[in-house]
């Protein structure tokens, strides 16, 4: 067994598997007082028996020197981000490597690199403004890039499937929620969540060629709350939605995992259910559960032997009859809007006259959701930020 444990003011932060012996972790640092850990852009590389670690990517990399370098490495001036982990690739991930800056104009770049030394570095794409993001396709090549420009306006760069060169997308009427979030399986389009003509976020679909951008799906009450996606992180399975309670809409023709999805709202019914990890060749699923008076647990699905068994609870010092239920209301405001919110009727109170607290925060930036429960010690920790 083996852990990794960072010296004074550094702590673990995400973290991917990059093959079945390697981890890269991202370092935060505390050291200036902030109210979280902070991130700067560095990434550590190790295996699960704690072998050949190694800070890859960083402003320290050339200063935190292991036994195992045979090759002075240069110092990373620069902020990292895991864009891909190419599983195909057991050597390589890509990352998105922007040069640190005070006016944050630095342009991104796409950058292969080593997981075992950082030594080896090639770039494959930059991105034409600064604050470029890249999007890849399930083969794990780049095909989109997203910067803006010095005006705020977006600018989209797009490779469909087959072409030889990238296409500069025209600016289009696109709204201000723009956020690519997977390309489509025959590598030519692009889904996005977007709120363009409409003041609730839904599900778009853009060409990588720019010729076309259309709605796929907005509902009339609530934005989308997620998607769930595929395992390797690719393709889009499902929507959810949370008009009062949660729901999932499925996209047409699904495949395998989302006839699994579909089989565990049927086995969990009446419960949110997230699928939290999976193994590699997608046989089992650890599958978290929870509801408004079950603060939740974890289940592992078997697929083959379509068995599902639980692993433990999220908080077993919680008890279910402790907790009251949430119930969905809608009520209309005195400017004939109709207002959505959720109502707990504290637990052994009767009849129409009881203590009552009211839960107002602003929007439309941030609601409530059935199950997702706020104390007011969070309320006040957050004070400082939202009340003033």
């Amino acid at each position: 067994m083996s852990r990794i444990v960072f010296p004074r003011d550094n702590e673990v932060g995400n973290y991917r598997w990059v093959n079945d012996e390697r981890v890269v972790v991202e370092i935060l640092n505390t050291a200036r007082g902030e109210e979280a850990p902070a991130y700067y852009g560095e990434l550590f590389a190790a295996n699960y028996d704690g072998t050949k670690s190694e800070l890859i990517f960083g402003y320290r990399s050339a200063g935190l020197q292991t036994v195992t370098r045979t090759r002075k490495k240069d110092t990373d001036f620069a902020w990292a981000e895991i864009i891909d982990v190419l599983p195909d690739d057991k050597k390589r991930i890509l990352i998105s490597s922007v040069p640190m800056s005070q006016a944050n104009d630095k342009r991104a770049k796409a950058v292969q690199l080593d997981v075992y030394s950082g030594l080896e570095k090639r770039k494959i794409v930059s991105s034409p403004f600064p604050r470029g993001r890249f999007y890849t396709d399930n083969n794990g090549t780049v095909r989109l890039v997203t910067s803006y420009r010095a005006d705020g306006s977006i600018h989209i760069l797009g490779l469909p499937d087959g072409a030889d060169d990238w296409v500069d997308i025209e600016e289009t009427n696109y709204g201000e929620y723009f956020t690519p979030i997977a390309i489509s399986a025959d590598r030519k389009s692009v889904y996005v969540l977007d709120n363009i003509d409409d003041d609730k976020i839904g599900l778009h679909k853009l060409t990588l060629a720019g010729d076309s951008y259309k709605k796929l799906y907005t509902h009339k009450n609530v934005d989308i709350t997620n998607l769930v996606m595929s395992a390797d992180d690719r393709s889009v399975v499902a929507i959810r939605i949370d008009d009062g309670y949660p729901s999932y809409l499925f996209l047409s023709n699904p495949g395998e995992e989302a006839k699994t999805f579909k089989l565990l709202l049927q086995q969990f019914s009446g419960s949110t259910v997230s699928i939290r990890s999976r193994s590699r060749d997608g046989r089992f699923l650890v599958v978290r559960t929870g509801t408004d008076v079950d603060p939740g647990s974890y289940h592992l699905y078997d697929r083959e032997a379509n068995t599902i068994r639980k692993l433990f609870d999220s908080r077993p010092d919680v008890k279910s009859e402790d907790l009251a239920q949430m119930e969905p209301i809608r009520f209309e405001s005195f400017d004939g809007r109709s207002i959505a919110g959720y109502f707990t009727r504290a637990k052994g109170v009767s009849g129409k006259v009881a203590p009552l607290v009211v839960l107002v925060h602003g929007g439309p930036h941030s609601r409530n959701y059935w199950a997702t429960k706020r104390t007011f010690r969070h309320w006040l920790r957050m004070g400082s930020r939202y009340w003033k």
